[in-house]
């Protein structure tokens, strides 16, 4: 499942379980949730999160189809 990152209106009210997220095309996992500020470049930090990952990962994630 890929989850979509979701606005502060909807994380304000959804229920923080499986069944509410997954309503919003959300979920919960590794890094689920992570705060931003509007300056922040999403796409840097998901890359940089990624490039962890690629390395530190116990195995449930593969990496590689995300590394360019």
């Amino acid at each position: 499942m890929i989850s979509e990152i979701i606005t502060f209106r909807i994380c304000d009210d959804v229920l923080m379980d499986f069944d509410a997220l997954v309503a919003v095309q959300s979920g919960l996992g590794t890094a689920a949730v992570t705060v931003m500020d509007k300056s922040t470049d999403v796409i840097k930090a998901i890359a940089r999160l990624s490039d962890f990952y690629q390395h530190e990962s116990c195995g449930q994630v593969n990496n590689h189809l995300l590394v360019r």
